[in-house]
């Protein structure tokens, strides 16, 4: 079933979609298909880590101890990339 996908993006992005939706089978049949490039979806991750990234800024110029501003932000960051994978998991995010 895996060779199916490609290996090298799905180890780059951490977590594997099928190329298309009539390859969606198993436990990949609700995910989102990979057809190609996705600018939308990839800036809107963009969107996500910039987002986390001022927020941390704002957090120092407010004082606030780096180390906790970090942990806060990655935090955060890793929240959306969860429910993103969620999204992606159950086929209502769209990559395209």
């Amino acid at each position: 079933m895996i060779d199916k996908y490609s290996r090298g993006n799905g180890a780059r992005n951490g977590i594997m979609l099928p190329p298309t939706r009539a390859a969606a089978t198993g436990r990949f049949t609700r995910s989102s298909a990979h057809l190609g490039s996705h600018p939308n979806y990839t800036n809107r991750v963009l969107s996500m880590v910039n987002s986390q990234r001022n927020a941390y800024r704002i957090a120092l110029q407010q004082g606030m101890d780096p180390n906790v501003a970090r942990q806060i932000a990655l935090r955060n960051l890793s929240s959306e990339i969860r429910l993103l994978r969620n999204r992606l998991r159950r086929g209502v995010e769209l990559l395209n």
